[in-house]
């Protein structure tokens, strides 16, 4: 049996095979990406039929893995991607800013739930994650329900752990905009509100706020709100005081 080696554990490694199973063997030594011939215990003839099928089945299992369908951007700071397959594991992550650069260093390949799990750990490991920085958000890009609801599920399931997790989903069309200046769909939708509310063009908005967290952005469009709305609070006490000043004098005439 043909296969490819798709992650590999210090004693195990997963094999995807050219019926686009996964099969979980003994690790000899194997690398990612690594092709494989595996005996199987079915009888090892083959028409050739049979034989081109299977060549084929397995040249198409390949290039599925490792083209993503669906992606995951997480905002903590650190800001990154996790791109993923149509069988819901992670081929590739993709840093969006410098802190986002650390945590990705070390982080393997994997089903993506475990995957979100490793980055909220090592997250928090790094200090990223503190009991007054607890908020972690998460947009996933994707047309599978099946996938959206596993993630939900494992937000949930770390839920004891005391951080504030949220999860959204987001569209195809926010993404493309978001990789075109480089940063996350839930950072690319904040530094729109920034812009709104601070003024400024948005490329030189989205320079000057790339290192900054999404809840950091979010805090000062607030303030800038707050002032604005104090404001206008002013001008219109002015305006009601200076009506008043213009009735007395008419009243006087």
């Amino acid at each position: 049996m043909k296969g490819i080696i798709v992650e590999v554990k210090e004693n195990s490694a997963v094999m995807l095979n050219e019926k686009g199973e996964f099969k979980r063997i003994k690790n000899r030594s194997f690398t990612v990406g690594e092709k494989i011939n595996y005996k199987s215990r079915r009888p090892a003839y083959y028409a050739a039929s049979s034989f081109v099928l299977a060549v084929s089945l397995l040249s198409a299992s390949i290039y599925g893995f490792f083209v993503p369908v669906s992606y995951v951007d997480i905002d903590i700071n650190p800001s990154l991607r996790m791109e993923v397959n149509c069988f819901e594991r992670v081929v590739g992550y993709e840093a969006l800013n410098s802190d986002g650069e650390k945590v990705i260093t070390g982080l393997k390949n994997g089903i993506v739930s475990e995957c979100i799990k490793d980055i909220i750990t090592v997250s928090e490991n790094m200090g990223y994650l503190t009991d007054e920085n607890n908020e972690a958000d998460i947009n996933v890009v994707t047309s599978k329900n099946k996938l959206m609801t596993k993630i939900e599920k494992t937000v949930l399931e770390m839920g004891g752990k005391g951080f504030r997790i949220y999860v959204h989903r987001e569209d195809k069309e926010t993404l493309e905009r978001a990789k075109v200046f480089g940063v996350s769909v839930g950072k690319y939708s904040a530094i729109e509100d920034y812009t709104e509310a601070c003024g400024g063009s948005f490329e030189e908005n989205a320079a000057m706020l790339k290192e900054k967290s999404v809840w950091e952005i979010k805090d000062e469009v607030v303030n800038e709100s707050a002032q604005a709305e104090k404001k206008e609070e002013g001008n219109e006490e002015k305006v009601e005081k200076a009506e008043d000043k213009a009735g007395k004098k008419e009243e006087r005439a």
